[in-house]
This record gives C-alpha cells, structure tokens and sequence, in this order.
C-alpha cells in the first residue's frame, strides 16, 4: 500500500502592514499587521483593558475642605485628599502655624541672636542695603540729620550743647526720676516738631522714658504719666 504524500504548508503572499505600511508575509489570512505592529497593539489593548477596569471599579473621593470631586489617582501614586486650591491653603495654614510656633517657643529668637552673632559681615551688608533702599526708616541717620540742621546757632551755642550734654549725664530721669541705668539725653522738643539742639531743650531721660516720648512734647510725655484723675 503507498502512503499518501504529505501535506505542504501553504504560503501566503506578502502584503502591507496596516499600521506601519512594512511589507511581510503573513501566517494566516487573517494577519493584517506585521508581528512587531500586532505585539505592540496587543500590549495595548491590555492597558487599555485594565484602565477601564480600574476606572469601572473606582469610586469617585472628594476634597475633605471643599467637597469638590478629586481625580482619580495615578496608577502607584498615594491618595489625596484635598483639590489642590485647597492643598495650598492648607500648606500655607501649616507654615504660619509652625511659624508662630517656632516664633512663640523662643526658637527663632535664639537661633536669629546666634546667626547674628555668628554672621556679623552679613547682618551689617544686609542693614546697609535696606538703609539705602528704603532711607525713610533710618531714623539714627533723620536723627543726625536734624540735630546738624541750622536752628540759629552758633558755635558757642553748639559748645555749650556739647558741655551741658556731658554736665546732664548722670542725672537721674527728668520725667520719672528714675536713676537705675544711665539716662540718654533726650529733646524736650523733639526735633521732629521743631526743637532745637541748644543746651536748655535737652534733659536726661531713661531709656524706657526716651522711647515711650518718641516724638510727644515733653509736657504732653509728663501729663500721660500722672493718673486719669488728676490728668483730667
């Protein structure tokens, strides 16, 4: 008995990729696209698949501040839980809070006093810069300006400024009489109103007297230390 010759394989003829135009020879007559095409749409339509998946299973979160709906997070990234208006606020809300925090614990005071101590070229650069930027807020330098302007006087009047200065230094405070520290010498009228520089327009005062006077009169400053009754 003769055995039967077997089969052959049939060959297709080569045709075009639809995806990328390669000519290739396909395995069935159903390949219409080259093997690198049809691996690449297969990888595809997987992520594709478990993107739906994902998205059909996903129940919808919304921002715990405002109630708005959040977007779904991206595949390996964590959860939020706040829109991202309301993360910024919510960021800016936790830096004032440590802020005030550092600022009410003492911290930030010791560690600016240390940094001043310990950078003291920077700290005089940085006041310069300011001073020069913004010479409104000087007031040492307005100060001198003042005292330099000319009020009349001459220089007899200047050396007697400079000898009552030095007379008055350790008197006790003319407005409280206090004698615990050594006083500055302060203008009775202030130079920002007017006052000048000669020798009766200066007393001692304490530092706490001098700054709480700022700019008052000197008989203004007096009469807002006596009590409500009598000032009255």
């Amino acid at each position: 008995m003769q055995d039967n010759p077997a089969s052959k394989a049939r060959v297709y003829k080569q045709r075009a990729c639809e995806d990328c135009g390669t000519l290739y020879v396909p395995n069935s007559s159903q390949q219409v696209r080259c093997g690198a095409c049809q691996q690449a749409r297969t990888l595809r339509l997987g992520r594709e698949g478990k993107t739906r998946s994902r998205k059909a299973a996903y129940e919808p979160r919304y921002c715990v501040d405002c109630g708005a709906e959040l977007p779904p997070p991206k595949r390996g990234g964590r959860l939020i839980q706040r829109c991202e208006p309301c993360n910024e606020a919510h960021r800016e809300g936790y830096e004032v809070a440590r802020r005030k925090a550092r600022s009410e614990s003492g911290y930030r005071r010791t560690y600016n006093k240390q940094w001043r101590v310990a950078n003291p070229e920077k700290v005089r650069e940085s006041s310069r810069r300011y001073k020069q930027a913004n010479p409104e807020v000087d007031l040492a330098a307005i100060h001198r300006r003042r005292q330099r302007l000319d009020h009349g006087m001459d220089a007899r009047d200047r050396e007697m400024s400079v000898d009552y200065r030095r007379a008055i230094r350790d008197d006790p405070c003319f407005y409280c009489g206090s004698s615990a520290e050594r006083c500055h010498v302060d203008h009775y009228f202030p130079l920002a109103k007017g006052g000048t520089d000669h020798w009766f327009n200066l007393v001692a005062a304490c530092r706490t007297c001098n700054l709480r006077k700022f700019t008052m009169c000197g008989t203004a400053y007096l009469l807002s230390l006596l009590p409500a009754e009598q000032a009255a």
